[in-house]
This record gives structure tokens, C-alpha cells and sequence, in this order.
């Protein structure tokens, strides 16, 4: 009883988790026991007084469960009424800590991004486009009764807006892109999208199914968008990255260009730089090295796209340290800098999490702030990052100001 009752907890609201106990305690403490069910045809067959005693005797017992019922229903309610507080506080403690260590010196400003038609729209990328910018977003919706299997009640599309120099939206500019990765239909799962400003052309990043479909198995692809007739669409199928040492579930490579020559951040632990080819997807390793990290967050992981920077690449990414929240971490998010050659050591990073305090305590319980984008502008830094699974925000830096924050890591080993 003590393991069904602990999955109680894990309901959708209060109310449905105490709904769902009574009638576990309905089921298990006033129904008659099986051995008592087998024996119901011989109970059954008793008549005169020897009938009625049983049958009394039944009956006082399912009063004495049903009065069992309500009290073990007010105690449970009342710890329903508790939770709350104990989880508040550890809450608290989180904020209280990041109070004490959020680097926000370098902030100039935070903008909220909203997406008209698409509510809770988050993850966004960000690149400058023609006066202003194109932003991409992530948008989950519930899935189509014909869709919906045990795996997915929901759907996940990518889109994009085309936003002005104040970060104002143009409505009429909105959409959902009809992206083709693992089948030759529209994908109804793609995930977390990066725009890379590759001069004239725009290249797409994201995560979604591999090729076959595997349950619980992610990959990432690569494609280009075009505008055509005032709408954005992939030029032709995107290619699956592929990777001779890629992990089941892949998600958050971080790309960047160098010359004409394309790469991705796979991974930081250790730090491995992959060059794709774009005509194929096909990627190689061309470095592998560990760095002694001067981060104390959690495991760095992939966050920007990186760009030239007074002569370095600069990234923002994100990590995620252990704390009592929904999704068992909070996500923080820090930038370092690496060389403009291979192998791409890295130089500098910021050694507190990056952000406002406002950040976590506004509409953010679940503590996540995940960076997807980056424009850089005259001597500011426009970082596009979605809060919460649930929300769009641009943060501008001063540039200057940040990467003088910024100390050296340490030394690598082979």
C-alpha cells in the first residue's frame, strides 16, 4: 500500500490525487477481502438466523472500514493541505541560494516575448533577419485522438516569428513550420530548434525521432530555411546528424561556423567538436579534450549557437543542479569562450550563473531557464531564452562588461 500511495503524489492536481485515494481505500479497506468472496456461496446458502448473523456481522464490518475510510481520508487531506508548505520552503532555500550568486552586472535589460495565437509558447532560438530578427519557438499542443498513442498525449512543433529592432512581434508573420525529418510525413515531435545565421542562408537545428522510431530514443537533425512568398519552409527533408558515437537520446548540440566549414559542440564532458557536412549530415570528430571546469552548476551543456566575439567564439549554455523542484534540478545558465581554431580550446567563462533573480521567482516554479539564441549588436549581447517551459525571454548583456566577468579555465588534458 505504502508504494501505490506514494503515486498519488505524482497527480496532475490535488484534487485528482485525493480522488483517486479514496477510492484506493474504498477498493482495499472496504471491499471483503478475497478470502471472504470464496466463501460467499456458502454464506450465501446459510438461511434462517445462521444468515442473518452473518450478514450483520458483514455489515459491521464495512461500517467499522467505511468509518476507517474517513479518517485516514481527513489525514490524508490534511497532509495534501502541508505539502504545499514543505515544498515552499525548499523553494525558498533555491532562491535564497541564487540570490546569493546570480551574476547580473552585465544585464541591461530582459524582454518578454509573446507569441500571439500560441500560449506558453518557449525554447526559442534567435538571429538577426532583414531590420529586425527571426525568432523560432517551441509549441506543445494535444495530440489528435488518431494520433494519440500510450507514448505521446501531446504534439511538439517548431515555429518561428519575425520580430522588430524593439523585439515586437508581427503577427501576421507567425507559423508553425511543417518540418520533415523521420518519415517523409509532417513531424508532430520536433523539439527545441537553433537558428544559426550562416551569412545569406539560415540553418535549423533540432532534436526529434531517428529514422526508426525507437521509444524513448531522440536525434538531431540539420536543415535550411528559405523564405518563400512571405513563409518559411525547410529547403527539402532535414538530415539526420549522424554520429558513429551518438548516445540514444541526443538533444542540444550548439553549432558555429568557422570559414566555410560547419561544426557542432556535441558534448563538454569531455569536450568533443564535431565538423558536419552538410551535404550529408555526416559528422567526424575533429577534437576531444577535458577541461577542468571552473563551474560548480552541474554538467555544462549545450545551449547557443556560437559566434565571432572580438576575435573568440562566445556561447551561453545551461546546466542543471540537483534541488527538490518539479523537474528534480534548476536550470541555470552561464558563457564561456573558445578559440577560433581547431582544436577549440576554451579561454574564459563566467563561473556564476548568468541571469536575475526575478527570473526564478516570476512565474517559475519549476526553476528552468534554458538559453537557444544569440545576437550579437554593436556592444550588446541579445540572449533568447525560455523560461519555465512555458515562456519567451530576450536578456540583453552588455558586452564588454560580460566578458570582463569572465576568468580563465583551467588546462586541458590529453
Amino acid at each position: 500500500m505504502g508504494n501505490r500511495l506514494c503515486t498519488f503524489f505524482e497527480r496532475a492536481s490535488p484534487r485528482e490525487a485525493f480522488n483517486d485515494f479514496i477510492i484506493f481505500l474504498r477498493v482495499n479497506v472496504c471491499e471483503v477481502p478475497i478470502n471472504e468472496q470464496k466463501n460467499n456461496k456458502s454464506m450465501n446458502a446459510l438461511s434462517g438466523d445462521a444468515g442473518k448473523k452473518c450478514t450483520k456481522s458483514r455489515r459491521s464490518r464495512y461500517t467499522e472500514n467505511e468509518s476507517k475510510v474517513g479518517f485516514l481520508s481527513v489525514l490524508y487531506y490534511l497532509l495534501l493541505l502541508l505539502l504545499p508548505f514543505g515544498f515552499e520552503a525548499k523553494l525558498n532555500e533555491v532562491d535564497g541560494l541564487l540570490k546569493q550568486s546570480l551574476q547580473n552586472s552585465c544585464i541591461i535589460k530582459r524582454t518578454e516575448i509573446e507569441i500571439p495565437d500560441y500560449p506558453n509558447a518557449y525554447n526559442p532560438s534567435l538571429i538577426p533577419y532583414k531590420d529586425g530578427y527571426l525568432l523560432s519557438f517551441r509549441y506543445i499542443a494535444r495530440c489528435p485522438e488518431k494520433f494519440r498513442n500510450t507514448l505521446r498525449t501531446d504534439v511538439s512543433f517548431i515555429g518561428v516569428a519575425s520580430l522588430d529592432k524593439d523585439f515586437k512581434v508581427a503577427k501576421k508573420t507567425v507559423q508553425l513550420l511543417n518540418v520533415i525529418s523521420y518519415s517523409s510525413g509532417f513531424s508532430l515531435t520536433a523539439e527545441d530548434a537553433r537558428l544559426l545565421n550562416a551569412g545569406n542562408r539560415i540553418f535549423i537545428f533540432f532534436n526529434d525521432l531517428p529514422l526508426l522510431q525507437t521509444s524513448g530514443s531522440f536525434a538531431m537533425y540539420f536543415g535550411e530555411l528559405i523564405e518563400d512568398r512571405g513563409m518559411f519552409v525547410l529547403k527539402g527533408p532535414a538530415k539526420p546528424l549522424n554520429y558513429i558515437r551518438a548516445n540514444r537520446v541526443e538533444k542540444n548540440w550548439s553549432p558555429f561556423l568557422c570559414g566555410d566549414r560547419l561544426y557542432v559542440i556535441y558534448a563538454d564532458h569531455p569536450r568533443v567538436i564535431l565538423e558536419v557536412d552538410p551535404n550529408t549530415g555526416f559528422c567526424h570528430e575533429v577534437s576531444r579534450t577535458t577541461l577542468n571546469w571552473n563551474w560548480n552548476w552541474g554538467e555544462i551543456r549545450g545551449g547557443t549557437p556560437a559566434y565571432l566575439v572580438d576575435d573568440t567564439f562566445l556561447t551561453f549554455f545551461h546546466s542543471i543542479f540537483p534541488a527538490k523542484t518539479s523537474k528534480k534540478g534548476v536550470y541555470v545558465m552561464g558563457a564561456y569562450t573558445f578559440d577560433k581554431e581547431a582544436p577549440f580550446t576554451v579561454r574564459k567563462m563566467t563561473c556564476l550563473p548568468l541571469g536575475d533573480l526575478t527570473d526564478y521567482t516570476e512565474e517559475n516554479s519549476s526553476k528552468v531557464v534554458f538559453p537557444g539564441g544569440m545576437v550579437i549588436q554593436d556592444n550588446f549581447i541579445h540572449v533568447a531564452w525560455g523560461k519555465s517551459d512555458k515562456h519567451v525571454f530576450i536578456t540583453t548583456f552588455d558586452k564588454d562588461r560580460l566578458l570582463s566577468s569572465m576568468e580563465p579555465c583551467s588546462e586541458y588534458r590529453k
